[in-house]
């Protein structure tokens, strides 16, 4: 069988999201065997935590390599404002000398289909692959100030299959601080913003839209990005799917069309158990309030929800939205 690598970097306190992201990718495993390997920043995971990933993946046969990354191991990468944690990914060329390619995931996706399709993607000549980004389809100016050339397509960094062999040629740690000092109050998210500004001009692979599923989108953004028969088949058939934006499936919050899947393989671990820690009444009420409106507001374009919302004061938007969130009173 073929064995693919496959790195998160995360702490303690992502365990259970970890835990589920594994369990979807051992259900769905059938063609290779896996090696995971966990990126953290010393002092960030606990031992007892690192044991019980280890038993954890061995458990499913697979291989559990952990990635302490030390300051030390960062102090050629810039400061940035969120902090050098946020690149640690990009330390996986030098961490693993002997490796030629890793598929990195965020914490908060889970797999849906075997990923051997995917990790066997010819990658020679391209530093990542990975797919297509809606940040700039909102503002382009966003990558043209931050240097990026408006011909390359602005992609999500959660689902990057890293070719490290070519990534191990260039100079990553004095590209990116030159990046980070150049666009220090620009950046919003360091690790994917240096990535597409060191993977223009042609090394990014794209991939399709069903290994990084984002149905957060406005309909037309998609259709724009994507083109609709891609959408289409992604939404039918998602390999991999990402829960992007602050509210996350373990949320009492989430109204995510997907969200019932995340809990499925959570059902699946150690952990069936878990529930919301955010489960309060005035959160419920919140959920309720956003049950109603998110369908409603997933039928809108983008340009439909700009018109609307100028139509609206912005003064009796906050009062309509008080007042339905606004706890009964005991009769």
């Amino acid at each position: 069988m073929k064995e693919i690598h496959i790195a998160i970097a995360a702490d303690s306190n992502y365990l259970i999201p970890v835990t589920v992201v594994l369990q979807s990718i051992f259900d769905n495993s059938r063609k290779s065997t896996i090696s995971f390997y966990l990126l953290y920043m010393t002092g960030t995971m606990e031992q007892e935590k690192l044991e019980f990933l280890s038993a954890f993946t061995t458990k499913h046969r697979g291989k559990f390599i952990p990635l302490e990354i030390n300051p030390d191991q960062l102090a050629d990468f810039p400061e940035t404002r969120h902090g050098k944690a946020t690149l640690l990914r990009l330390c996986l060329p030098t961490v693993l000398p002997d490796l030629d390619k890793i598929l990195y995931l965020d914490g908060d996706v889970i797999v849906n289909d075997d990923l051997t399709e995917l990790y066997s993607t010819d990658i020679t000549g391209y530093y990542l692959a990975a797919a297509k980004d809606s940040a700039t389809a909102y503002d382009i100016g966003y990558q043209k100030a931050m240097g990026i050339e408006e011909e390359h397509c602005y992609f999500n960094a959660g689902v990057t299959l890293l070719n490290l062999k070519e990534l191990r040629q260039i100079q990553l740690p004095e590209i990116i601080s030159r990046f980070v000092e150049t666009n220090y109050l620009l950046i919003g998210a360091p690790d994917q913003d240096a990535l597409n500004y060191i993977c223009q001009k042609g090394k990014t692979y794209y991939i399709p839209p069903r290994y990084n599923m984002n149905y957060n989108l406005e309909k037309d953004i998609a259709n724009k990005i994507w083109g609709k028969q891609a959408i289409k088949e992604a939404k039918q058939n998602p390999a991999i799917i990402h829960y992007i934006g602050p509210i996350k499936p373990w949320s009492i919050l989430s109204t995510h069309p997907q969200g019932k899947l995340w809990w499925a393989y959570l059902r699946r671990t150690p952990f069936a158990g878990f529930r919301p820690k955010d489960a309060t009444l005035k959160n419920q009420l919140r959920k309720v309030y956003l049950s109603v409106t998110k369908p409603i507001e997933a039928q809108f374009s983008l340009k439909s929800k700009q018109q609307i919302g100028k139509l609206i004061p912005s003064a009796l938007k906050k009062h309509i939205k008080k007042s339905l969130l606004k706890p009964q009173s005991k009769q």
